[in-house]
């Protein structure tokens, strides 16, 4: 089992840690935060969970046929739309996408080159962003 530390607001802009676990005990490799009640996590194993309450309670997020997958970045645009990217070898680099936080999800690219391998992704808005890889 998975301990994780999350640092939690409140009202009196105090702050405080509280541990929750994940059963599965994946390694965590992407974290993005809306706000302070909107944070998403992925990692191995096809990890994605989210939280909208500012972490008193997390959900996991199924991604289709994506047990095998290591997701190394997440970047939550709203609250609804989400992007995903897995990291490995080939068509093991993927960049996935929700627009309904995370009911359904579509493929938006995959990598068509066997060497090549997806590291990591950013977004200065909604509709702009970078993703980089190694040959």
């Amino acid at each position: 089992m998975l301990s994780i530390l999350c640092l939690g607001c409140q009202s009196s802009k105090e702050y405080a840690w509280e541990e929750f676990s994940i059963e599965s005990q994946p390694s965590l490799r992407g974290i993005s935060v809306l706000n302070e009640k909107v944070i998403w996590v992925s990692g191995t194993n096809g990890t994605v969970m989210k939280t909208i309450n500012g972490g008193l309670n997390w959900e996991d997020v199924y991604v289709p046929d994506s047990d095998s997958l290591d997701f190394r970045d997440v970047e939550v645009l709203t609250e609804d739309e989400v992007v995903l990217m897995s990291a490995g070898p080939g068509k093991k680099s993927n960049i996935f996408k929700t627009k309904d936080g995370g009911r359904h999800w579509t493929l938006e690219l995959s990598n068509a080159y066997d060497s090549g391998f997806y590291d990591g992704m950013a977004f200065w808005n909604e509709t702009h962003g970078i993703l980089g890889g190694d040959p």
